[in-house]
């Protein structure tokens, strides 16, 4: 029974992500090319020297925008031959795993670095303007994991990451204008406190009512979970 009870609890926990689920973001119909948009996010693991795929994935899809994250000197270096067709860029390599890159194609307005929690963990948060003079507000997060060691010797608890994403939630709902918000949130998607980023930030998850989209960890299929977002308004 407690076997039972266990598993109804961790359905319950997950439901949102099958096809049982209504979707909250409807597929779009436009016939306003102009105001379409793509977008393309990936944690590239820093220690990780190979660049080769991660090239070849832009040039196959050619998405608007990059934001890639874990980027330190090497790979900021490694992907600069994209720059001439992502002429707007936001940069901040790192060394401690928390570097991150945004590259556009569209005009950034008033593109800003954050350290909304500590001062080597960055987020990133522009205005970008569309192709039909429209702007839309696009936020870069990577948020320090739980579990991760403290000066002393400890273990850190989710405050810091939890309090990274409120914060980040409360700048979106405080923003005119739709919003985006993009990286690798180190928490699942139906955790207490990604369910509080959404109702802050009034947000809506495209990936309910479709699918996991799984990506922790890339190299093991059969124990990945949905630690990389995009969230919308």
């Amino acid at each position: 029974m407690v076997l039972v009870g266990a598993v109804i609890t961790q359905f319950v926990q997950i439901y949102s992500y099958t096809p049982f689920k209504k979707v909250q973001t409807r597929v779009a119909t436009s016939s306003r090319p102009a105001s379409e948009i793509s977008l393309l996010t990936a944690n590239v693991l820093q220690d990780n020297r190979d660049a080769t795929r991660l090239l070849q994935l832009i040039r196959d899809r050619d998405p608007d925008f990059v934001l890639l994250i874990e980027t330190d000197p090497w790979w900021i270096d490694q992907v600069s031959s994209i720059e001439a067709r992502y002429p707007h860029a936001l940069k901040y390599p790192l060394t401690n795993y928390y570097g991150m890159v945004l590259y556009s194609k569209l005009p950034l307005h008033d593109p800003e670095i954050q350290f909304l929690v500590k001062k080597d963990i960055p987020s990133m948060r522009a205005e970008v303007e569309l192709r039909d003079g429209r702007r839309i507000h696009l936020y870069g997060a990577h948020p320090e994991p739980p579990g991760s060691l403290k000066p002393n010797g400890g273990i850190r608890g989710t405050a810091p990451r939890d309090v990274e994403l409120v914060l980040i939630a409360r700048q979106t709902a405080g923003q005119p204008g739709p919003a985006i918000i993009a990286g690798d949130f180190n928490d699942v998607a139906w955790s207490h406190t990604t369910r509080l980023f959404q109702r802050l930030g009034k947000l809506l998850d495209p990936r309910v009512g479709r699918g996991f989209y799984s990506t922790f960890h890339a190299q093991r299929p059969l124990l990945r979970f949905p630690l990389d977002h995009l969230f919308h308004t």
